[in-house]
């Protein structure tokens, strides 16, 4: 994969979790399905680090918008 995959696949989780926020109106639903988004990037991101050392962690994560 290149690195603009990578842009792609952030950029939806980024998008998913932001719609997300802003769109579930039940609290409990919205904390589980956020959880759930963020356990799937930083998942991907292990994943995808164990592929290629030179994949930056931290960048893909912060482009999902999942620390930063």
């Amino acid at each position: 994969m290149t690195t603009t995959d990578y842009d792609l696949i952030a950029g939806s989780l980024s998008r998913t979790i932001h719609v997300t926020e802003f769109l579930e109106k039940n609290q409990i639903r919205k904390q589980a399905k956020l959880a759930a988004l963020r356990l799937l990037a930083s998942d991907l991101a292990g994943k995808i680090y164990s592929r290629d050392k030179s994949f930056d962690r931290d960048r893909f994560l912060n482009e999902c918008g999942v620390q930063g």
